[in-house]
């Protein structure tokens, strides 16, 4: 049933991001613990791939694009371990920038927002020729802000949060990413303000920067 109303949101296609919004009551619990959420733009594809620590009464997923309801993946619904998700998004055009909204729906209609990630899929996305760790827009931020990074090659890539006592908060990327530029959301909303150093591991590089959440 949720397959077809999506997909007859999607023929109308003028369904405006207010109505596609969560309407959850401010004191009902988040039934998703988002961990990452993160989007890659390749030759006419964009590919966005999701974490998250636990799942409660959770039926499915919401892919918005520039405020267009695009398709529903299954979500586990009862889960108190990690779940990974893919979708790739193949009817996109080179070199224009594309926003995507994630947002979960639970058995009873409750909707939740979980965080937006943009990207721009171009032909020449494969010709990264260095690595990169990039500063996080905006800086300082409350509570979210994107990170990009680019891999000159393929391959396994790590981007963790830390505190300044050197604890990890946060795993923004843990997979295998293939070349080009890559943009991962972060949330601060569960941290305290301060100081966030961000480390980056892929191959044989290694880099850091700082940000500043301020709440």
């Amino acid at each position: 049933m949720k397959k077809i109303l999506v997909s007859l949101l999607c023929v109308l296609g003028t369904m405006s991001l207010l109505l596609a919004s969560p309407t959850t009551d401010n004191d009902k619990s988040f039934s998703v613990e988002l961990l990452s959420f993160t989007a890659s733009g390749q030759n006419r594809q964009v590919t966005l791939h999701w974490s998250t620590a636990s799942e409660s009464n959770t039926d499915y997923f919401e892919i918005v694009r520039n405020g267009i309801v695009r398709d529903a993946v299954d979500a586990s619904g009862e889960s108190a371990s990690t779940r990974s998700y893919n979708w790739i998004d193949r009817e996109v055009q080179n070199d224009l920038t594309y926003e995507y909204i994630l947002v979960s729906v639970d058995l009873d209609g409750a909707r939740q927002t979980l965080g937006s990630v943009e990207a721009t899929p171009a032909f020449d996305a494969y010709a990264v020729t260095e690595y990169s760790l990039h500063q996080n827009y905006p800086n300082p931020f409350n509570p979210t802000t994107t990170i990009t990074v680019d891999l000159a090659e393929a391959g396994f890539a790590s981007l963790r949060v830390f505190n300044l006592l050197g604890q990890e908060v946060r795993s923004l990327i843990n997979n295998y990413l293939p070349r080009g530029s890559h943009i991962a959301l972060f949330d601060g909303t569960n941290l305290p303000s301060g100081v966030y150093i961000y480390q980056l591991d892929v191959n044989s590089f290694s880099a850091q920067r700082k940000m500043i959440l301020m709440k």
